[in-house]
């Protein structure tokens, strides 16, 4: 079975949010499993009213050569990041990381300044029997 939920394991989390520099409130690392193979993660926090996207990995997958299943994993797990901030009333992601830039925008993210954004109604549509999300 596919998920991606967050990391419970401190010793996991603790090293990735230290390093990506996780001040935010509520910061988590949410992983991508399939199965009990770990494939990748994003980390994040909440500050100033939106989802910081501090970092994106695949486990040995260069993030600017995925292969089409790959960008679908890749987006599934930003989209777990919205979801997260959804479930905490914020509407909106931010990236200031420039090397996750090109993976960004090709999920509709739009380059503002230093930093990408995007409002979660941009990056999350309803489907067609949804009356809304």
């Amino acid at each position: 079975m596919f998920t991606i939920l967050p990391e419970k394991e401190e010793t996991f989390c603790a090293p990735i949010l230290e390093r990506c520099g996780a001040d935010g409130r509520e910061p988590a690392v949410l992983v991508a499993r399939c199965g009990g193979e770990k494939l990748g993660y994003v980390a994040l926090d909440l500050l100033d009213g939106q989802v910081r996207i501090l970092e994106v990995v695949l486990y040995g997958k260069e993030l600017d050569k995925l292969s089409g299943e790959e960008k679908d994993l890749a987006d599934s797990m930003v989209k777990a990041a919205a979801s997260y901030g959804l479930n905490r009333q914020v509407f909106r992601a931010v990236c200031r990381q420039k090397s996750l830039f090109p993976l960004l925008k090709q999920f509709g993210f739009e380059q503002i300044d230093d930093k990408m954004a995007i409002d979660f109604s941009q990056l999350i549509r309803k489907c067609k029997n949804c009356r809304s999300f």
